[in-house]
């Protein structure tokens, strides 16, 4: 029969094989490296996740809207923090019908003027993706990764084309346009 010590002894070697903190801080630092090759293999440059669709404009409304900020260096915890006006932007909406029965748009959201009316026939540059943020737990960086997604009742729209007879008569690109223009280079 073992003695009270030979018992401890037993207890901690096995302890030690069987869960080691080294072992575990590679085995989450491997899932995280994993999580971050799968993302990297899903993930698109923001230019090729644009989406053009047809549509007939149902309805628009335009409006604008005030906009402020608050400088970090003012807020106020508890308090009313300092904010200055800073102008003013538009919006536009447009309730729409696409052309194509398997397109789930109803609405498309424009960040800036447009001239369209209802009636009008468009073609609509929509982005459609999600965005996932990843965070290094080592070094603290961050890594923003951009994944494609199917299309959605309300969208947002970066470029719209008025169609006159088939053709392009205006093109009206909102103010996120260049965001999504593929790099020069």
């Amino acid at each position: 029969m073992k003695n009270f010590e030979e018992i401890i002894n037993d207890l901690t070697e096995g302890t030690k094989k069987a869960f080691s903190i080294g072992d575990m801080e590679g085995s989450i630092e491997q899932k995280h490296r994993s999580k971050i090759k799968d993302l990297q293999a899903r993930a698109k440059p923001l230019h090729e996740l644009v989406v053009s669709c047809d549509f007939t404009v149902k309805g628009v409304i335009s409006e604008n809207y005030e906009t402020s900020v608050s400088p970090h260096s003012e807020q106020v915890i508890g308090g009313r923090s300092s904010t200055y006006d800073t102008g003013y932007t538009v919006g536009t909406s447009l309730d729409v019908q696409p052309l194509q029965e398997e397109v789930p748009v109803k609405k498309l959201l424009f960040e800036g003027y447009s001239s369209v009316r209802a009636g009008d026939r468009i073609r609509a540059h929509m982005s459609c993706f999600n965005e996932k943020h990843i965070s290094d737990p080592y070094s603290g960086a961050s890594r923003t990764y951009y994944l494609p997604r199917d299309l959605q009742k309300t969208e947002n729209v970066i470029e719209i084309e008025i169609l006159q007879d088939g053709k392009i008569a205006r093109v009206e690109r909102s103010t996120l346009y260049e965001k999504f223009q593929k790099p020069k280079g």
